[in-house]
């Protein structure tokens, strides 16, 4: 896997959200938020501005497998994730995506900028395949996306501590 800066992330035998909770790979922006329940971060791949994945650090595959302590959390962390986020980004409205896709359940705090509206036809998340899509193959590798990423997961790790 390649990581939004460029960077290979090697997984052994495993999931990428386990190892990343278990700090065995890092990425540029680092970890956002962490307790002992989960951990938030930059979306590893995917460079957009503001789009933070919050996941249980246990394994967990579906929404259903969480414990009511996770389930919480995730929402608890989500809000205060977002609320720190409208204080980077003014005006900007997210979207929640949960992502079961089959490895490592996780929630998407997915943010509205204004050019997503034209990638994804007027609505990012009815069409946020197309809106990740673009991200990756315009700004991926990119380093002026490299820096605005890491100073907002900056700004949101300062308002959460």
């Amino acid at each position: 896997m390649i990581d939004y800066a460029g960077n290979e992330i090697v997984v052994e035998g495993g999931c990428a959200g386990c190892a990343f909770a278990l700090k065995k790979f890092t990425i540029p922006s680092g970890i956002v938020y962490e307790d002992g329940v989960l951990i938030v971060s930059q979306d590893f791949e995917i460079p957009i501005e503001g789009l933070l994945v919050v996941a249980p650090k246990r394994h967990v595959v579906t929404f259903g497998e969480l414990t009511d302590q996770e389930r919480a959390r995730i929402f608890e962390v989500s809000n205060k994730t977002i609320n720190a986020l409208k204080k980077v980004f003014p005006g900007i409205t997210y979207g929640l995506v949960f992502d079961e896709n089959g490895m490592h359940f996780h929630v998407l705090l997915v943010p509205n900028h204004d050019w997503m509206k034209r990638v994804a036809y007027a609505n990012p998340i009815m069409n946020i395949k197309a809106v990740f899509d673009h991200a990756k193959n315009v700004f991926k590798n990119t380093r002026e996306k490299v820096q605005p990423i890491a100073d907002i997961c900056e700004a949101v790790r300062r308002t959460l501590a």
